[in-house]
């Protein structure tokens, strides 16, 4: 049945998100990014969709424990979940992320805000710098 809970989750349960990003730095301000990660919303049995996210982000502020940087990305489907996406169900687009922080060595925490297909508002997450 369409719009009803399925998994005897309650309603506060929030989608299960993951995802393994890779930067490299072309130059101190200037990073390549590539994420695969998946999607799943336990509360409501969504399928699980994975994504392949391409990024760019301009780090204008750059010291040896804390980051902060502005970037964009662009999300693609990878599952060939293309009806749900032409359905509105999923889709792929921009992601804008005006602010996003890092904190820490080589073990850090990172806050984003940002609009598109994988999250919005707010981004929160830790990482591991090689």
């Amino acid at each position: 049945m369409t719009g009803m809970p399925k998994n005897d989750a309650s309603p506060s349960s929030l989608p299960l998100v993951y995802d393994v990003t890779g930067k490299f730095f072309t130059k101190p301000w200037l990073s390549l990014g590539l994420s695969v990660g998946n999607n799943r919303d336990v509360y409501w049995g969504d399928d699980l969709e994975i994504w392949l996210t391409p990024s760019i982000d301009f780090h204008w502020l750059r010291k040896s424990s804390f980051t902060a940087y502005s970037g964009i990305s662009y999300t693609i489907p990878m599952n060939g979940n293309w009806k749900g996406m032409l359905s509105g169900e999923w889709y792929q687009g921009f992601e804008y992320t005006p602010i996003g922080i890092t904190f820490g060595h080589s073990l850090f925490g990172l806050a984003e805000l940002g609009f598109g297909p994988r999250y919005f508002p707010l981004r929160l997450g830790i990482g591991y710098r090689f």
